[in-house]
C-alpha cells in the first residue's frame, strides 16, 4: 500500500512505487530511524550499495550503487568537455562530497562542512550562510 503526498512525495513500499532501475535514493528521517536503517544496511546490503548519512535540520540519507559518487559524473563530463583534472575547482559540505573534494585539482571545504571533508579539502572557504562560493570565486579567480 502506498500514497501520494504532497508535494509529490511517495510514501509505502518501494518496490511498489519505483519502475525504474534507480541510480540512487534518498530519505529523510530522524536521526534514530536513519540508524536502524544504517545497521541495517551494514549487515544485509554493504557488498551492492554504498549509502551516507548527512544534514544535521534535515537528516537524510542518500543511497547509491556501490561505487557511485559525485565524483564519477564529474570525471565524465570532464572527459567529455575534454576540461583537465587540474582545472577542476569542487565544492562541498558533507559526507557524501568526499571523493568530489578529492578527485578535482581543488576541493575546497565549506565553513560549514563536516571535519573529515576539512581534513581532506586543498582549502576551506566561508559556509554556505555566509555566500562561501561567491568569495572564494572573487578571491581567488576575480569573478
Amino acid at each position: 500500500m502506498f500514497h501520494q503526498g504532497k508535494n509529490n512525495v511517495f510514501i509505502g513500499d518501494l518496490r511498489d512505487t519505483i519502475k525504474t532501475d534507480p541510480t540512487s535514493l534518498l530519505f529523510f528521517a530522524s536521526h534514530e530511524i536513519l540508524k536502524e536503517v544504517s545497521n541495517h544496511m551494514d549487515s544485509r546490503l554493504s557488498n551492492i550499495v554504498t549509502y551516507r548519512n548527512w544534514g544535521a535540520e534535515w537528516p537524510a540519507m542518500e543511497m547509491t550503487k556501490l561505487g557511485v559518487h559525485k565524483a564519477i559524473g564529474i570525471q565524465a563530463a570532464s572527459q567529455y568537455l575534454g576540461i583537465d583534472r587540474k582545472n577542476i575547482i569542487a565544492f562541498g559540505d558533507e559526507d557524501n562530497d568526499m571523493e568530489m573534494l578529492d578527485y578535482a585539482g581543488v576541493g575546497v571545504a565549506m565553513g560549514n562542512a563536516i571535519t573529515p571533508l576539512k581534513n581532506i579539502a586543498n582549502t576551506i572557504t566561508l559556509s554556505n550562510e555566509d555566500d562561501g562560493i561567491a568569495i572564494y570565486l572573487e578571491e581567488n579567480l576575480g569573478i
